[in-house]
Parts: structure tokens; sequence; C-alpha cells
């Protein structure tokens, strides 16, 4: 009615620079578009940050933008520039794949968009493709199985994202769908181009953990030759994309897919020829302990496995046709290495199968128990060199491999460690006298024999028939690292449930029990600081009896009190032997 009865500017531009079309495609008023365009309204004119048209329709995350385009193309008035660019240097096809704008992104292209204009920081359109944070489709299983409340719980767990726009952004097809198209018009995409910090689109896919895009960019020859894992700290944005600080369900999900989309990459490098070295896949080893990908040492604090509920779900959940969660999760980890393949964790992950399962302190063990397994196999694979270099190759390959097929996951990382030079204890401190002054002085890089902290004393304790055997072979069972300390030091403080075994076998293979330290405490000092009395005292006294006395002229405690110790575990062993 406006327009018939006056003559109203259609291309006024507000204190922003935005015309009243912009407006109407920013609110997604169709009719109102049109209306305007048919008025005369230019599409090619730029706000006050260089957006056009095109780049308002690209922006916005709403469904149905597929539709504002077409109207601009079709209603427009004369020819709209394509690649026009904004203040920053993006075009609108760039915005469109940033987020996850498929249908837009393809009309672009048919309409001539250039595929391999930069912007300012030197990011081409496919290195918006691979910058994405989500390379799953979760949503769309709730759309396509479940009701409305199942997809409510999901968007709560997404923090009350949309889902439609998780459905749009999240897609798996981006990269897929780019090339497509290119191929079909004939546009050649650069695919190894370099953004300004030197990064070429595999990089930004391979650390943003989108293992599709990988694929894809692999399929389309990108570059290997000069292809560089990505460091640490660029690794970190794709493996912390799922989590929050508040350690959620949803987090906890994700983590799955997290740990089996990073080997699934690895995976597909090593098959197209890649070959990472030593400091590569420690890398790899220390993003997954630190965001709780592989199991930590010792028992859980509690036998999630026993969980009733846990195994009446897990029974119902296939891993494979074959394979149910509750068999596989009393396989070991080299019967499970054998069985299934990343990829098949990751379809695991991708599909309803998890999503709808009650969760709890269980089913979070249960995640990080399969987490594990699946980097069980890369972790013995990298540990096996180092291994071999440690004990000097005093044995047999075939030798090594059988021990270390009883290694966890963690202490195979130990090992890897160990060989680098580096100290566990910085991250698991058993006694005070390591402070942490002593850590930041380490080069993470420098000779372990400089370091003087040996590898029997980082090998966990709960490890028994490892900390015994290592101590034969390589003769370090009195070693000791920077502050005095022995292994006999190291393991009284541990908390392992065989410390007696422990402790037993280290004294049987001839550990001296009276070594003090720098700060002159002896094994029976440290036996004496311990929390409770549970027969390291009489173990001692049996097998080794100490000098009681320090360098420092202290006492762990008196005779009479050893003693007394000692006897009420006899008495009470006897009684005990005698009543069965």
């Amino acid at each position: 009615m406006l327009f018939e009865v006056s003559d109203a500017r259609v291309n006024a531009s507000n204190k922003n620079g935005r015309t009243p079309l912009h407006l109407a495609l920013e609110h997604g008023h169709e009719h109102l578009a049109k209306l305007l365009l048919r008025r005369g309204a230019d599409p090619n004119r730029a706000d006050e940050r260089g957006c056009a048209c095109l780049h308002v329709v690209c922006k916005r995350s709403h469904y149905r933008n597929d539709a504002l385009l077409k109207i601009l193309f079709e209603h427009g008035n004369g020819p709209i520039d394509v690649d026009a660019r904004d203040d920053e240097g993006d075009t609108a096809l760039r915005l469109a794949l940033i987020d996850g704008l498929d249908k837009v992104a393809e009309i672009l292209l048919r309409q001539g968009a250039n595929p391999n204009l930069a912007n300012d920081r030197g990011e081409t359109p496919l290195h918006a493709v691979c910058q994405k944070k989500c390379d799953d489709a979760p949503a769309k299983i709730f759309y396509d199985v479940y009701d409305d409340a199942s997809v409510k719980m999901f968007r709560d767990l997404c923090n009350g994202a949309s889902a439609e726009m998780l459905l749009d952004v999240c897609n798996d097809a981006s990269a897929k769908t780019f090339f497509e198209v290119c191929d079909e018009l004939d546009l050649r995409v650069r695919v190894d181009a370099k953004d300004g910090s030197g990064r070429t689109p595999l990089q930004w896919a391979v650390a943003m953990l989108l293992p599709t895009t990988v694929d894809v960019l692999l399929d389309h020859d990108a570059d290997l030759s000069s292809f560089v894992l990505p460091t640490e700290n660029r690794f970190d944005e794709g493996f912390r994309k799922f989590s929050n600080d508040d350690d959620d369900d949803a987090s906890r999900n994700f983590r799955l897919i997290t740990a089996s989309c990073a080997w699934t990459i690895v995976e597909r490098l090593e098959k197209s020829g890649y070959e990472l070295d030593r400091s590569e896949a420690l890398t790899m080893m220390k993003l997954f302990s630190e965001h709780g990908l592989i199991e930590p040492s010792g028992d859980p604090p509690e036998r999630w496995y026993d969980d009733e509920w846990l195994a009446w779900q897990a029974k119902r959940i296939k891993v494979n046709s074959s394979l149910s969660l509750y068999d596989f999760i009393r396989l070991t980890a080299e019967e499970a290495a054998k069985l299934l393949a990343p990829k098949d964790y990751l379809e695991l992950a991708r599909s309803k199968k998890l999503w709808l399962v009650y969760w709890g302190t269980s089913w979070d063990c249960c995640i990080t128990h399969m987490c594990d397994k699946m980097s069980w196999k890369f972790f013995r694979f990298w540990a096996l060199d180092p291994f071999r270099e440690l004990i000097r190759y005093r044995l047999p390959i075939e030798c090594c491999e059988t021990i270390l097929k009883r290694l966890t996951s963690r202490n195979l990382r130990r090992i890897c460690l160990a060989d680098a030079g580096r100290s566990l204890v910085k991250e698991e401190p058993s006694d005070a006298s390591l402070t942490e002054n002593d850590w930041e002085t380490m080069d993470e890089k420098s000779d372990l024999n400089n370091f003087q902290h040996l590898p029997l004393q980082q090998v966990n304790a709960t490890e028994e028939h490892f900390y015994t055997f290592w101590a034969r072979i390589t003769g370090q069972i009195d070693a000791r690292d920077k502050s005095g300390n022995a292994p006999l030091h190291l393991a009284i403080p541990s908390l392992a449930y065989n410390i007696l075994d422990l402790v037993r076998s280290l004294l049987e293979i001839g550990a001296d029990p009276n070594l003090a330290n720098d700060a002159g405490s002896t094994p029976m000092h440290l036996i004496c600081k311990r929390r409770c009395f549970d027969g390291l005292g009489q173990l001692f006294w049996r097998l080794s009896p100490p000098r009681w006395g320090s360098r420092c002229g202290s006492m762990p405690a008196t005779s009479r009190a050893i003693h007394r110790c000692t006897m009420l575990w006899s008495m009470s062993t006897t009684r005990w032997s005698s009543c069965c």
C-alpha cells in the first residue's frame, strides 16, 4: 500500500548505511523484498561495513536463506556482483560456507562466484569449509527418529543452541558438495592455498577434527609433501569444540566423537603416505591424556562395569553387527584393536544408539574406556621403539611386544615420555621433595640421564610385573632421581592396591631398604608417614631389617612403637589364619 500511494525512497540509508532491502532480507521478509526490488531497490548497495545484500543473506542463521537468494537473482534490477567483498575482504560465498549454508553456496557458485577469492587474512572459501567446528549431523538423527521431547532435550544438551542451526552448520557434506559443484562447473579449486598464517585447508581440517573433510581434500590431491601435523595449541581447539567447563552429559557423549574423529584422521593420513614422527605421536598422546580420553592410573573409583543398569543397556547396543557393547567392554585392548577400526567407533558415535541412554558415573567411565581401547593400538605401536631403546635392545622384539601388550595406554605413554627425557612426576607427583621449580628448569628434549630421573621410576606402581622386570633388565634397582629418591622411595607413598607385592618384589631383587634420599629419609621414614598401617613395616622387618636412624639424626618412630605395631600385625594375621 505504501508503494502504491507514495513515492518512497527505496534506497534510503539509515545511520548504519542500511537500506530497507537490507533490513527486509535480514528479517526474512520475502514478499517485501520482492516489492522493494520491483520498485528499483539496489541489491549491490553496501552498508557502512561493506556488506551488500548478498552478505546480509549469507550471514543469517535462519532457514530459507536459499529462497531469499533466489529472489535477489530473479527480481533484481541488473547484474548482481557475486564477488563483492565486505570491509574484511569476505565474499558472500565464504560467509555462506562459514555458516554451513551449502544450498546458498551452491547457488552462488552457479551464479559465477569465484571459489578461490581470499579475504584480508588470506582465507579462501575452502578454508571456511575446513574451519567449521562440527563435522557431524547429530541433530538430524532427532528430526528423523525421535519426537519433539527428544529434540528439546538435544537443544538443552547443546546449551540452548537452535537445532535448525545445528542441522545446517553440522552437516557432513559441505566439502563434498563444494567440490562436486566446482567439478560440475569446471571450476579449479586451489586445494593447497595458504592463509596469512601459512596454514592450508588440510591443516585446518585436521586441526578441527573433520575426518570427512580430510577424506575429500586427500581425494582431490591435497599435497602431503609439505604437510605438518598441527601443533598442540592448534589441535586444542578441535579437541575442545564439544567440551565445556561444566563437564555435562553432552561433553561426555561427544568425547567418543572427538576420539574417533582424531584416530580416523590419523589412520587416513598414514594410509595416504604421511609418516608421523615421534614428537607428533607424543603430541597426540598428550592431548588424549589431558582431555580425559584415556583411563586414569590404577583401578577406577567404582567397579563401573558391574553396574546392572549399564549392563542392561550395553547388551542392547550393538557396536557392530556381531558385537554388543556389553561384550566389547569385556574384551582386552588387543582383542578390541583386531575387531574394530577407528571408523567403527566413529560410526557408533554418530549413530542414534548412544544419544538417549542413561548417563551417569558408570556411563562416563564406559565412554572413557571405549576411547582408551581405541587409542591403545596407537600407543603400543609408538611405545615399542622407545621401550627397546630404554632396555638397550637386550630382548628380542617379540618379547618386547609381549610385554607391551600387558600395559595400559597411560603406561605406554609413560615409556614414550621416559625415552624423550621427560618426567611423569611433573604430571603426577608422588613426593613433596620434588618441587615445581624442578620441573620448570627441565628441557623437554633434554637427555634422560642429564635429568637423572630414570625410566624405572616413571612406570606406574600398579604395573608390578613390569616394574620388577624393568629393574632386572636395566640394573636400575637403586637408581636415584634428582632428589635422591630410589624406586623404593617412590613406590611406598603409592596408593596402589598391590603395594605390598610391589615393595616385596623390589626387596627380593635387591633394593636397598636403608638408602636415604637428599632429605635424609629412608624407606622406613616414608612407611611411617602413611596414613594407614597396611603391613609395610612388617614386610620390611621380615625381609630386610632396616636401620632406624637417618643421617639427620631423626628416627621414624621409637623402637618400642615399631615393635608394638609389628607384633599387633603378626597377632592379627595369626588369629585370622586360625579362624580360617
